[in-house]
């Protein structure tokens, strides 16, 4: 295609001018697509234009509804569990990642080093590959960052969180420190600018160089946003449109998500600019439900999952069922694929093996994944007959250790076993405008059986009078438990990762 381009906008050049231009874009192109994977922290499922959000995201919006959405995506509760998928292509269970309350400051846990990660593959196939943004995947040794873990450069902070301007993380009421870094380098000078700010300039140095002194390099971006997760702060640019929304905090998002709108639509021109969209595949992810206002303090927060059912760190599907499309240049997105819902099931385990075919064709997904490729699902949509599904079943969460907090989705049924994390008020429903909580249909019980076909928002819980349905999906959650279960690792805050005796730093410890 690029071929066809340069000869049909330059016919009126001689042949013999023409063909040293030729051989030079044949010879230094790059064969496979470039990939920016934008992964957006606590995203809910109404906090995007196109979900019905009041907030202004017209760039997202029109990305996505002229690419290809997917309607049935999946994640996990919390961040960690999510993003060892994501870059793994294993249930969390499958690798020890699977803790309920997400990787904590001072951690030794971390994806184990025996299993290969994303960039890993990637550079396999010729990739340069980049993260800017959370890693919250292990830091106790420089081996289990990202540097470690097949990132040629990263930008960004280790843990869960940290302020957007002052790079600060504290753990408890004692223990604070900064967290921001170059590859392994303190990054000092980054104290007072806003985060977003950074990373979007990183990613077009770093990409303007790559395509500069690489260009037979496909490059990998990961960009694993900070926003919107807390602490909810203003931006340095805030949104007029944003000015009417109650209460205060809510309006922060607001202007949080604008910000985030209008770095996505700088990032696309500059790969536009940069003569690499249309050989580009863009994927954007959230990495669990939206963190919801359950109380008006920290560590609440104002995004929403209406119509959906509770929100972060919940099993119902305001908790896992994700915001997740996909666009991309010509040479990479089918016309035809465009402007389409995916009602396929998909699982954020399944981008590893997805992206793999992308590259590499199906003879490059590697054997022993627990995610499936859905490459020919996505290229396929808008085709008819559309490819069929990958998938039947989902296990959304397995955790059998002390308590039992486990769902899985089988066809139209989706059993939840085991008690909430957070105390009643965090069930309900939240909407968009007014932003309120509206409480759930009954009191919060252990065990719930829904048929979402039927009643996709969790309203009605058949497992009272459908025990065989709950037997059998117990059945399924005990068939992965026997097949592929880690105990999740030791997940508790070690006395020597204190950042008072790193400089002030959450740095590495061991």
């Amino acid at each position: 295609l690029q071929f066809l381009y340069f000869i049909g906008h330059y016919t009126q050049m001689s042949l013999s001018c023409l063909l040293p231009s030729l051989m030079a874009i044949v010879l230094s192109a790059p064969s496979k697509p470039h990939i920016l994977f934008m992964l957006i922290d606590d995203l809910g499922w109404a906090d995007v234009g196109y979900q019905g959000a009041d907030f202004p995201t017209p760039n997202i919006d029109d990305l996505a509804m002229n690419g290809i959405q997917f309607d049935k995506y999946y994640v996990q509760t919390v961040c960690s569990p999510s993003r060892a998928s994501l870059l793994t292509g294993r249930y969390p269970f499958s690798i020890g990642m699977q803790h309920l309350l997400t990787v904590q400051p001072g951690s030794t846990a971390h994806i184990p080093m025996e299993q290969k990660t994303l960039p890993e593959y990637l550079k396999d196939h010729g990739y340069a590959t980049h993260m800017v943004g959370k890693w919250h995947l292990g830091y106790a040794e420089w081996r289990f960052t990202p540097t470690g873990r097949g990132f040629d450069s990263f930008q960004g902070y280790m843990q869960g969180m940290c302020d957007y301007y002052t790079k600060n993380v504290g753990a408890g009421d004692f223990i604070n420190g900064y967290d921001f870094w170059v590859n392994k380098t303190a990054d000092k000078a980054a104290n007072g600018t806003y985060n977003l700010d950074l990373y979007t300039a990183t990613v077009k140095a770093t990409v303007n160089r790559s395509i500069t002194e690489h260009p037979e390099k496909p490059t990998f971006v990961y960009f694993s946003h900070q926003i919107v997760h807390v602490p909810l702060e203003y931006p340095p640019v805030n949104n007029s449109l944003c000015v009417h929304k109650t209460p205060e905090f809510r309006k922060m998002y607001c202007n949080m998500m604008s910000v985030l709108d209008a770095s996505i639509d700088d990032l696309v021109t500059f790969y536009k600019a940069s003569g690499i969209w249309d050989d580009t595949l863009f994927i954007f992810s959230t990495d669990n439900g939206g963190m919801v206002g359950y109380q008006d303090h920290f560590p609440a927060s104002a995004g929403s999952n209406w119509p959906l059912r509770g929100g972060k760190t919940t099993l119902f599907e305001g908790g896992v069922r994700g915001v997740a499309f996909v666009n991309g240049g010509v040479n990479v997105v089918p016309e035809e694929a465009r402007a389409t819902r995916l009602s396929v099931m998909m699982h954020i385990s399944d981008w590893v093996p997805t992206l793999l075919e992308a590259v590499g064709g199906a003879e490059a997904v590697p054997a022993g994944l627990d995610g499936v490729s859905l490459w020919e699902n996505i290229v396929g949509a808008g085709s008819t007959p559309t490819p069929p599904p990958k998938r039947t079943e989902i296990p959304v969460n397995i955790y059998v250790e002390d308590v039992t907090y486990a769902s899985i989705i089988v066809g139209d049924w989706k059993l939840i076993n085991g008690p909430l994390t957070h105390v009643d008020s965090y069930d309900g429903y939240w909407t968009i405008n007014p932003y309120t909580r509206l409480p759930p249909p009954e009191a919060t019980v252990h065990e719930y059986l829904f048929n979402l076909a039927e009643d996709p928002t969790e309203e009605r819980n058949l497992a009272p009078q459908n025990q065989s349905m709950v037997a059998f999906l117990k059945s399924r959650i005990a068939y992965y438990v026997n097949a592929t279960y880690r105990p999740p690792q030791f997940n508790v805050f070690q006395p020597e990762a204190d950042p008072i005796f790193h400089h002030g730093l959450w740095e590495p410890f061991l």
